[in-house]
């Protein structure tokens, strides 16, 4: 048993920290969306602070799917950012990607992303600008 923890280890701990690159980062203070997968709608607030964003993946019942922070670095000349989990709900990779790809749609009102073969059709509610 201890050698089937040690060498599970590893994965664990990858999996809760992710880099990423990003281009020019969007001006604005909050953003709500509206999402759709699979017919179960669910709601997505973004909130920019100084150095990182703030995201909060609600269902309906405004039960927490995931929340997550996306903090920004430098590296090499590149921005580079990574997130980290805001609370005690288990490594979503599945939100981090929907997050990043709502940050590269930011400005738009409507749109589906396909993301790993599951359609997520994407209403902006704008909050504020």
């Amino acid at each position: 048993m201890r050698f089937l923890i040690l060498a599970l280890l590893p994965f664990l701990m990858c999996g809760c920290v992710s880099k990423f690159t990003l281009g020019d980062t969007p001006e604005f203070s909050q953003k709500h969306f509206l999402v759709e997968t699979g017919g179960v709608k669910s709601q997505i607030f973004v909130r920019k602070d100084e150095n990182l964003y703030h995201f909060v993946w609600l269902d309906m019942l405004k039960a927490p799917i995931a929340r997550k922070f996306l903090k920004f670095g430098n590296c090499d000349k590149q921005i580079c950012a990574q997130f980290e989990n805001d609370g005690f709900l288990p490594p979503n990779k599945k939100a981090e990607n929907l997050f990043l790809n709502l940050l590269e749609n930011i400005e738009k009102d409507k749109f589906e992303l396909n993301l790993q073969g599951q359609i997520y059709k994407v209403l902006n509610a704008n909050l504020s600008k």
